[in-house]
């Protein structure tokens, strides 16, 4: 499995999720003249690569790497001691790939996180073991602005959040080639993108970042009769889901390059939890724009799941 990590120089996306860096990099490709149309067309049959979406890793020789929290539901009622416990697990979205091991192994479930949380250390929704001696920061940046008042034309300021501050963290995501050729344009677009930027603030220095990649085992061998999804998963039929599936609604919408509106299209959020019924793949493309043709990008990166109790 290859490993990008994408390491902050200047104010960064707080997120990156998977239909997100999915157009950056066809962006990129084709500024570099690479063949996005047929990279598309080919999802039409069968997905070339797919692709997580982007979770924060915090420290430098020993990386610690976070994952979505798989969503389980709670199947005893909390006894009232628990209830700070209880509020202490909604906090958390992102588990350390250790606890996501041992949760999809089913050697922790819901129920019993709820008993050993205080053993884990919780800054900022990420959930980890260890002490909290890992000197780290992801912080809001708030940015001054000038704004022209209509009424009096006077010059005023104001504060606007532009992006994150890093401090011996970063993003990560990981790439699984299914089809060996298109690594070469792939990596060629990331390159392109380390100088480019991500987000939207790219003109002002914005969404800078070092990027460098490696073949390295974060996901755990599991087995199991579900799977949990790493990246957006946009299903073609949510009835046919069934009532087994634990999930979150994310509303995918937006703007083209050119300033027109794109179609909404909703997606199961990652962690989303669902009954693996032997596809080779889960989700599609959305097409959001007829003309210029746009698309979102839908697929599920999916680890499988020993249950969810």
């Amino acid at each position: 499995m290859r490993a990008v990590y994408l390491t902050p120089r200047s104010l960064f996306p707080g997120s990156l999720p998977s239909n997100t860096l999915f157009g950056a990099i066809c962006h990129a490709m084709a500024d570099l003249g690479g063949p996005v149309d047929e990279l598309i067309a080919e999802y039409a049959s069968s997905p070339p690569f797919l692709l997580t979406s982007a979770f924060p890793f915090i420290g430098e020789k020993e990386k610690i790497h976070f994952l979505p929290k798989p969503i389980q539901p709670i199947t005893k009622m909390p006894k009232e001691e628990q209830f700070d416990a209880v509020k202490k697990i909604k906090k958390v979205s992102l588990v350390s790939s250790q606890l996501f091991s041992a949760l999809l192994k089913k050697e922790m479930t819901a129920d019993a996180l709820i008993d050993t949380i205080d053993r884990y250390t919780i800054t900022k929704g990420m959930c980890y073991t260890g002490s909290g001696d890992v000197s780290f920061s992801i912080e809001k940046a708030e940015v001054p602005h000038n704004r022209i008042n209509r009424l009096s034309t006077a010059s005023e300021a104001f504060f606007a959040t532009d992006g994150y501050r890093y401090h011996n963290a970063g993003l990560y995501f990981m790439i699984d080639f299914r089809q060996a050729k298109w690594e070469p344009p792939v990596m060629a677009a990331l390159r392109l993108l380390e100088d480019r930027g991500f987000g939207s603030k790219i003109s002002s220095g914005g969404g800078q970042c070092s990027i460098s990649s490696e073949d390295r085992d974060i996901l755990p061998q599991t087995n199991g009769d579900r799977l949990v999804t790493l990246s957006r998963y946009y299903p073609s039929d949510f009835k046919a889901l069934g009532e087994d599936t634990y999930y979150t609604l994310v509303r995918v919408r937006g703007r083209s390059t050119d300033g027109m509106m794109k179609k909404s299209v909703m997606m199961l959020g990652e962690g989303s939890v669902f009954p693996d019924t032997g596809s080779s793949f889960y989700g599609g493309i959305a097409r959001v724009r007829d003309d210029p043709p746009v698309v979102e990008y839908g697929y599920a990166f999916p680890v499988r799941f020993g249950g969810t109790t």
